[in-house]
């Protein structure tokens, strides 16, 4: 499950800890993002049914990442399919998880897309 920047959401602590019910998972994510975004995180707001699923996000990925909105809005399954890839918006995220560009260029050539 491929989210919009190119993270393995199967693979994400967010959402491990949500489909697992695991609260000390939970509270170590909250740790980490307070650490990596300079904003408090409590356990109770890590909870992901992952990126591009219907259903629960995590506060993170509602209301701070700035990919989700522009591929929703550009009607796009991931920005690799987007003209401006690899744009600056995916070079912050790149920064923490680097396999997600790695991801995003192994499901377009996958799809014939590359």
């Amino acid at each position: 499950m491929i989210s919009f920047c190119g993270m393995d959401c199967e693979h994400c602590d967010a959402f491990v800890a949500t489909k697992t019910c695991d609260s000390r998972l939970r509270l170590m994510v909250a740790q980490d993002w307070s650490k990596i975004y300079g904003r408090a995180f409590t356990a109770e707001e890590v909870n992901c049914g992952g990126c591009t699923c219907v259903g629960t996000h995590g506060i993170y990925c509602d209301t701070m990442c700035r990919v989700k909105p522009c591929c929703q809005e550009k009607k796009l399954p991931h920005c690799g399919y987007c003209d401006a890839f690899p744009c600056e918006k995916l070079e912050e995220i790149f920064a923490f998880y680097p396999d997600a560009k790695q991801r995003i260029r192994e499901s377009m050539e996958e799809s014939g897309k590359d």
